[in-house]
């Protein structure tokens, strides 16, 4: 696998799974127990069991978790010493903006 590719597929795995975490586990976490009057209170496994199975967040967060490792387990990292400073700084600046995007199309899902 190109290095580039290996680079490009591990940073939008790494965003997928930062999105999740931050972007959607909150929320699962709190529509476990439902909205309004006939919500109730979970505590301990039961409550991370419901948040993980909400959106089924915890299996996805889990997939890409296991996807990420084995991709860097099955393809290893090319040792070049010399490293492009001005392609790292692209690649987090993409990075940052689909995170922006995704984070507004879930806001804009919920207000919708």
């Amino acid at each position: 696998m190109n290095s580039t590719v290996r680079s490009g597929v591990l940073v939008s795995l790494e965003i997928l799974i930062g999105f999740a975490v931050v972007g959607v586990l909150p929320f699962a976490w709190l529509l476990r127990d439902g909205l309004g009057p006939d919500s109730v209170s979970t505590t301990g496994l039961a409550a991370v069991s419901k948040a993980f199975m909400s959106f089924y967040i915890g299996p996805v967060i889990l997939l890409l978790v296991l996807l990420d490792l084995a991709i860097r387990g099955l393809f290893p990292a090319a040792q070049s010493p010399s490293s492009n400073l001005n392609s790292k700084w692209t690649v987090w600046a993409i990075a940052i903006a689909v995170f922006s995007l995704l984070s507004y199309a879930m806001v804009w899902l919920m207000i919708s």
